[in-house]
Order: structure tokens, then sequence, then C-alpha cells
């Protein structure tokens, strides 16, 4: 079954959402606000660390507990995950990375779905070398190869006419169950440099001003001119078609998306080097 960005449910797997329900609760295009379905296709990988050998020798937890597996994450996950580890605007990135692989830890050796509690005395338990493997492996499921981001790279071509870039994304970084039914013509889209005023509007679209990953996300949405040759403008209507194509491609494709916006909006250190290393004084 082929899902619909415009009609019903993102997922054909998605349980089906009581009629009140469907009533009240309509589909968001707010990135921190979850889709229905959002996710249960993603990729899941089981990992062994004791079949790779790590042996601790503190270890008195069962042997299966060295085991796990992880689903890669979403976009509102990612929001949530920034919020929780934000103080006073800034965000520490060892806390982040750690807010993130306990978001997609799905089962720890026979325990699934194990609450946060659970999963803070397991990481406890397998101390610092353990949490670092448990963190790689985060890093493998829900980031793109050097391989894959340069197909997506090579991709990219520029129309002077239209102001705006071209990308492809390999089918290969699609979640597998996605990709196999996927639309060729999807997997393209054309991304613009945002104006001021855009930029300034865009945040103002957020439903929470303070959740600045969600902003960012909203910003790269409406950076996104057309899907699939489909043209998008700024309507609810719009952004909620982005935000369930988003949500459809997974997050190893939002990673590349998200950098690609970065790289046209952002100014880079190595410019602001240059810039500066070639200022001089008046003549």
């Amino acid at each position: 079954m082929q899902p619909d960005m415009q009609k019903g449910q993102l997922f054909s797997s998605a349980a089906p959402a009581s009629t009140a329900a469907a009533e009240t609760e309509k589909p968001s295009y707010q990135p921190a606000k979850e889709l229905p379905g959002e996710g249960a296709e993603y990729d899941a990988m089981v990992f062994d660390m004791a079949a790779a050998g790590f042996d601790p020798i503190h270890w008195t937890r069962p042997k299966a507990d060295l085991r796990f597996t992880m689903r890669q994450t979403t976009i509102p996950a990612y929001c949530r995950a920034i919020r929780l580890t934000m103080v006073d605007g800034s965000v520490e990135q060892a806390d982040l990375a750690r807010a993130l692989f306990k978001s997609s830890i799905v089962r720890i050796g026979d325990v699934a779905d194990p609450d946060e509690d659970y999963i803070e005395t397991w990481l406890g338990d397998l101390r610092t070398v353990g949490i670092g493997l448990v963190d790689r492996a985060y890093q493998h499921l829900c980031h793109p190869s050097e391989a894959v981001n340069r197909d997506f790279d090579k991709s990219k071509t520029y129309d002077p006419g239209a102001r705006c870039f071209s990308f492809k994304l390999p089918r290969s970084v699609l979640p597998k169950k996605t990709a196999a039914a996927f639309p060729e013509a999807d997997l393209s889209f054309t991304m613009r440099e945002l104006s001021f005023a855009e930029m300034s509007a865009s945040a103002d679209a957020c439903d929470d001003p303070d959740d600045g990953y969600a902003i960012r996300v909203l910003r790269a949405m409406w950076a996104i001119t057309s899907i699939g040759g489909k043209a998008l403008g700024h309507s609810a209507e719009d952004l909620l078609y982005r935000r369930r194509w988003l949500a459809q491609i997974g997050h190893q494709a939002w990673v590349m998306i998200a950098g690609t916006w970065t790289r046209m909006h952002e100014v880079d250190r190595g410019l602001v080097d240059r810039f500066l290393g070639a200022a001089s004084a008046p003549a």
C-alpha cells in the first residue's frame, strides 16, 4: 500500500485512529508533533556487544543484556531531546547524544520498550566503554554513510532562472520498508535560500517560539520549493505535505536535507576566518 501524503495515514501499518480521535486531532505540520504512524516503519537494528568481544569484568547483569535493539529516531523525538538537554539557551553535545540514543532504544535483552529509568540503570552498568558502543550504534543506524553523502552531493544542480538547487536522494538512504515502493519522482526536491523575511515568518509559524530545533525544521521545510515536481508554497496544506514527506523518507534522509539547508544559510567558520583575515585598515 503506497502512503498518500495528502490524505489518510502516513504508513500502511499504522494503527487506525478512533473516529472520535480522528475528528478532534488533525495531523499537524508542526515538527514537534508526531504524525500518525511516524517512525513505525523506520529501520531497526540489533547490536550485540558480547558477540563483538565486549566482556566487562564489572558486568553482573545477564549476558543477554549486552544485546539491544535500536530504531531510527524521528524528528519529534529529536525536538524533545533538544528541549530536554537545553540549559540557558545552549546544548551540551554529550547530553544530547545520550538523550537521542536513549529515545531510540526499543529493547534491552529480553525487555521490550524499556522505560527511561530502566535504560538509565542499564547505561550506568555499561559504564564508559559500553556507553561509547551504544553511541556508535546510534550514529551507524541514524546517519548516512560517506558514500551515500557523496552520491547525494553529486546530484546537486543549480537553476539560475528559479534561483534554486535541485537534489535527488539515494534510494538506499530511505527506510527499507519505505524504499521498495517509494515513487522515483519523489526522491527529487528543490531548495532555495530563504529571505530574511521568510526566516522570521517561518519562526513565527512554530507553535513554540522557544523550540529552536522545531524552528530549524520549519525553515528547512519553507526552503523546499518542490517535491517530485510538485510546486509547494507556504500554505498549511503545503507545509503538511512537506512534513509528511520528511516523516516518510526517514532520519538519514532528513540529516542530509538538514545539512544542505545549513550550508545554504549559515556562514561556515572557514569563510569567516578568510573574511576577517582579509580586512585591513582604511588607506
